[in-house]
């Protein structure tokens, strides 16, 4: 339950600060997203899920004033 915490290492003496699950889940949640960790017990492994929500569709920009012309001069069928 705490592998997400900030520097928060599960062995003692292992390599790095304990900030990469930290960070990842921060930035996950800064879009608007989950993290979460799952693990069937000591021994068994674990497994990391990363959910993030879908973008907003974007609008198509209006198309720019006097571009009109162009398209009809230059129309070709």
């Amino acid at each position: 339950p705490r592998v997400f915490e900030k520097f928060y290492r599960v062995h003692e003496g292992g390599l790095g600060f304990g900030l990469g699950l930290h960070i990842a889940r921060t930035i996950v949640e800064a879009h608007g997203g989950r993290a979460w960790a799952q693990s069937a017990g000591l021994g068994h492994g674990s497994a990391f899920t990363l959910s993030l929500p879908l973008p907003a569709p974007r609008e198509t920009p209006a198309e720019p004033a006097g571009l009109a012309w162009m398209k009809s001069a230059w129309a070709f069928e």
